[in-house]
């Protein structure tokens, strides 16, 4: 039972280190990605690049445009990504949270017994007062002269 909970604690914590390499890399992703953007929107007059390259500034700008579109699909599937990896996160939590699930129905159940006793208590004394009441009114009944 022991070597059971420590490998489970232990299976845990793996997970837990997978999903932080995860987010690490889906934020680099993301800052990677950004920073080029704002690389490639940053305006600048030297036509040097163009002439070295050979381009001129109608082809360049193209580039640059279809440059943009894939790093922000790719700053959409991060963003994506680290989306799923918080629902993950949410579910494994959700499911391997036994102790406050015992917790809470233990109190349950704790609240449950409380109030059995109280109904108990409440039906035997209903119990004695009808039983008295019924006594008296047998008493009333067989002393009577309307038998």
């Amino acid at each position: 039972m022991q070597t059971s909970a420590s490998s489970k604690v232990i299976n845990e914590n793996v997970i837990l280190k997978n999903y932080e390499k995860k987010v690490k890399e889906e934020v680099r992703l993301i800052n990677e990605n950004l920073f080029e953007m704002l690389k490639l929107l940053k305006i600048d007059d030297s036509s040097k690049i163009y002439d070295d390259l050979g381009l001129n500034k109608g082809s360049q700008a193209e580039i640059d445009s279809f440059e943009i579109e894939i790093r922000s699909s790719n700053l959409v599937k991060s963003t994506e990504s680290l989306s799923k990896i918080v629902s993950d996160l949410k579910d494994l939590t959700i499911l391997n949270d036994f102790k406050s699930i015992n917790s809470q129905i233990t109190s349950h159940c704790q609240f449950l017994r409380m109030n059995e006793n109280d109904i108990d208590i409440q039906l035997r004394m209903a119990k004695d007062v009808l039983f008295k009441l019924l006594q008296d009114l047998q008493n009333e009944y067989y002393t009577s002269r309307y038998k």
